[in-house]
Formats: structure tokens, C-alpha cells, sequence
């Protein structure tokens, strides 16, 4: 199928290709999918068409082996320490969906690394729904100076400013005791 060609946008759906990036697979892989009734879709002559709710619901299937064992506890030397820096912030009113199309964007286009982090997690909170939990993680040699990260933490709040409020935002910095 031709999937370069310019479609008409249909308002809650993503194409193949658009649904391949958001879930990090090929477009083979989503048509699989589809074929096997994992990812419904519509179909309208030649086109495929899925809900964008199907696609943030989607749960491909876990690759690899199963963990055996949970990994064991670490503590890290003094000179590799670990450094955490948690921000909870409120989600505004109806932008649950446009929240996960700027994360998506921000994903693909590979935007806010936090460069030297070593993780970088956006969750929304199970016992609050209406607020944002963002995770950033560094060790301790890797982590930028307070100017540097205050100007990459404001770059992130401006392209996230119209979905979530940052007047809300609470910061809390900590240091890792052990970790796996």
C-alpha cells in the first residue's frame, strides 16, 4: 500500500504510518495487528484508519524472555551518585489527548533529552488523574549546572504550557540511597 501519499486527516484517527510512530514499530508490524484483530481499525477503500484512543491503548506484546529474577539492589559509590529530580504538576481541564500528541511529538522529534540524564520519565498519576508526574535522573558527574537545567526545564514547561498548568508545579530534588 501506498502510505507516503497525502490523506485528508479524519479527527480522531491516525494512519498506519502515524500510528507505527507513535507505538515505535514498522507499518508491517501495525497491519499484523490489524490482520490478527489485536488493533482495530476502519477501512475505507485502500485506507487504513485507526482510532487514536485504540493507539494509546494498544499493548503490543512483550519481546524478548521474562525476567527469571528481579535484578538485585545496588548502592551506587559516592562519585556515580545518583540524582533525582521530580516534578508533579496539573494537568488543565480536557487537554488529557493533546497532552499525549505533544509527548508523542516530543518523542519523535527526539526533543528535552536532558542531555547526560539517565532516565527521563512523564506519568500521570494514578491517585490523581489531573496531575503529571515528570522524573529526570542523572549521576552525579553528569548533572548540568542549576543555569543549564533551569534553561532546559523551561524549554520543556513553554512547549508544554498550553496543557499543563506549571503554576501548580511542585519540584523536589533527591539523591539515591539504592537502586536496581
Amino acid at each position: 500500500m501506498q502510505e507516503d501519499l497525502e490523506f485528508p486527516k479524519m479527527p480522531g484517527y491516525f494512519t498506519i504510518k502515524e500510528a507505527a510512530q507513535i507505538l515505535g514499530i514498522s507499518g508491517n508490524r501495525v497491519y499484523t495487528y490489524i490482520e490478527e484483530g489485536r488493533l482495530p481499525a476502519v477501512r475505507s477503500a485502500h485506507i487504513f484508519m485507526i482510532a487514536k484512543q485504540d493507539v494509546y491503548n494498544f499493548k503490543p506484546s512483550t519481546s524478548g524472555r521474562p525476567r527469571k529474577r528481579s535484578p538485585d539492589w545496588h548502592k551506587s559509590l559516592q562519585e556515580n551518585q545518583l540524582i533525582v529530580k521530580n516534578i508533579t504538576v496539573k494537568l488543565r481541564p480536557g487537554q488529557e489527548e493533546r497532552l499525549q500528541e505533544k509527548l508523542d511529538e516530543i518523542r519523535l522529534k527526539k526533543e528535552h533529552i536532558f542531555p547526560g540524564s539517565v532516565s527521563r520519565y512523564v506519568a500521570r498519576s494514578q491517585t490523581a488523574p489531573d496531575h503529571v508526574e515528570i522524573e529526570l535522573m542523572w549521576r552525579i558527574n553528569r548533572l548540568p549546572n542549576e543555569a543549564e537545567l533551569e534553561r532546559q526545564l523551561e524549554a520543556f514547561r513553554q512547549q508544554l504550557a498550553d496543557v499543563l498548568d506549571w503554576q501548580t508545579a511542585q519540584y523536589k530534588t533527591s539523591e539515591v540511597l539504592i537502586h536496581t
